[in-house]
């Protein structure tokens, strides 16, 4: 029986760096909470982005933010892993030196940037929808910082690499949506995430099913029972899914999320007629 659904948005639900959600997920979310099946959110987005996008049903949901450093559930913090403040000054200190690029740290209250770049801006306020914080100095201003990013429009893959050299001793990273790596704390990624609410609910990972299209989402592979590539996922998502199924663009989460709920139904019919 499937008591728990985790999926990715960007590029998996919805189109990325959009707000353009297909309504139906309101009513099959909450139809799903009903049958006792939990949905969450899993992006690199800003709590406060996720939080918009599914404000219709959010008090019904739970939300891993920022790649699975924040888990928030009903306005409240579940989970946390905060970067230590010696790591946040040498990252952003190197940062700041690659040309074209903007760099963004993830806090309580919104995405800290120095960027005064106006489409990067417009995509990050307009597009995802995040609560932007512009700042002469993101070091000054730091706060609690679970999630450093990047963004680069050409060239990710090259910059990955040298980054991840850097790093991979002292951070988990990762290539996030396009154009973007995200840093955060070691093991701390969407896949430890989900085995932080299986734990708080009591869900076994035979009990749950995820969707995903990135690399980012690999880690929720090993916490469920069944994870599943849409058609547009990177090569090795779907190598490692249990099934690809239609892409974004055809709402292939959609029709899976109403197969487990008519499922879920189909099971309390039979349920009631054999007690009776």
């Amino acid at each position: 029986m499937i008591r728990l659904i985790a999926s990715d948005l960007d590029g998996t639900i919805v189109s990325e760096g959009t707000d353009h959600i297909n309504p139906k997920y309101y009513s099959v979310i909450r139809a799903l909470k009903e049958k006792g099946i939990l949905f969450a959110a899993a992006s690199g987005r800003h709590y406060t982005s996720m939080r918009r996008l599914f404000e219709p049903v959010m008090m019904d949901m739970v939300f891993i933010s920022a790649n699975g450093a924040r888990v928030m559930s009903q306005n409240r913090t579940l989970m946390e892993e905060k970067i230590p403040d010696e790591y946040v000054e040498e990252w952003v200190t190197e940062a700041r030196k690659i040309p074209h690029t903007h760099i963004i740290l993830d806090t309580k209250k919104g995405f800290l940037t120095e960027s005064r770049d106006e489409a990067f801006l417009h995509f990050m306020i307009h597009g995802y929808h995040n609560e932007m914080i512009c700042t002469e100095d993101v070091l000054r201003n730091t706060g609690s910082v679970v999630k450093l990013g990047i963004h680069l429009n050409h060239g990710i893959d090259e910059l990955y690499e040298i980054m991840y050299t850097q790093w991979k001793t002292r951070l988990e990273c990762v290539i996030s949506g396009t154009g973007w790596i995200d840093l955060t704390m070691p093991g701390v990624h969407k896949g430890t995430a989900l085995s932080g609410i299986q734990k708080h609910y009591g869900i076994r990972p035979e009990e749950t099913i995820v969707f995903g299209d990135n690399k980012n989402d690999l880690g929720m592979l090993a916490y469920a029972g069944a994870g599943y590539a849409v058609a547009n996922a990177v090569e090795e998502m779907k190598k490692n899914a249990a099934r690809v199924i239609p892409a974004q663009e055809e709402d292939g989460v959609l029709r899976i999320l109403e197969e487990v709920l008519e499922s879920a139904h189909a099971e309390y019919r039979h349920r009631k007629y054999s007690c009776c």
